[in-house]
């Protein structure tokens, strides 16, 4: 399989294998379809910027099917949520987020179903690794990315994308001022945006009480 990410180090967390996510970051894009692949690509190119907004890059390209697209948006947002995370993870640690918070009312317990089926209280960063390498094992696995065409693909996107917005709304919780100190409150910003148009353009978020963390700001981008 590929990974998004070289580990630096495993360790166990209540039962877990946790994966330390580098700050060398890859893609799965060998993976993807070459259309997927060139659209991922082009993602990373235009970023997470006004730009991006004023063109509105959540739209799809006429000759992208919306498989292809999709698989790029998770390609693409996954790589956003580890770098967003590497950028407040001096901050982010084990003895200052004892809990997965995402407001003062949202705290997300980790489960995956295989490995741990119970739902289970972790840390942030216990919980934001572990939720990583569950992605990138999505991705890798060709049962579920293997076919853009079937429900289970689209099913898998759903969720995938269900669990980013919670490491984007406890960055929005806690951290802001974290990324306040290197100039990145904009760029998160701008990323929570595009992430949330394209949620909406495609339905990606199925529980409207999935966005109360943020909805304040939901609620201003989509007025």
């Amino acid at each position: 399989s590929v990974d998004v990410s070289r580990a630096r180090q495993n360790v166990r967390v209540r039962g877990v294998l946790r994966r330390e996510w580098g700050r060398e970051t890859s893609s799965y894009d060998a993976t993807l379809t070459p259309t997927a692949r060139a659209e991922y690509q082009r993602l990373r190119e235009i970023g997470c910027s006004e730009e991006a907004i004023t063109r509105r890059v959540w739209e799809r390209p006429q000759h992208v099917e919306v498989g292809d697209w999709l698989a790029a948006n998770v390609a693409f947002f996954f790589e956003r949520c580890i770098l967003l995370f590497q950028s407040v993870s001096a901050h982010c640690r084990d003895d200052t987020c004892l809990q997965m918070m995402g407001s003062v009312h949202h705290e997300y317990l980790w489960s995956d179903g295989k490995n741990v089926k119970r739902p289970v209280r972790m840390s942030a960063p216990a919980y934001i690794n572990s939720l990583f390498t569950w992605i990138n094992n999505q991705l890798c696995d060709q049962r579920v990315f293997g076919n853009y065409e079937k429900k289970r693909f689209y099913d898998a996107v759903k969720y995938i994308f269900r669990r980013m917005l919670r490491v984007l709304a406890h960055i929005n919780f806690v951290h802001m001022q974290h990324l306040d100190l290197i100039q990145k409150r904009r760029e998160f910003l701008y990323t929570l945006q595009h992430f949330v148009q394209l949620c909406e353009r495609y339905k990606l978020i199925s529980d409207r009480a999935d966005y109360d963390p943020v909805l304040v700001l939901v609620q201003q981008w989509l007025s």
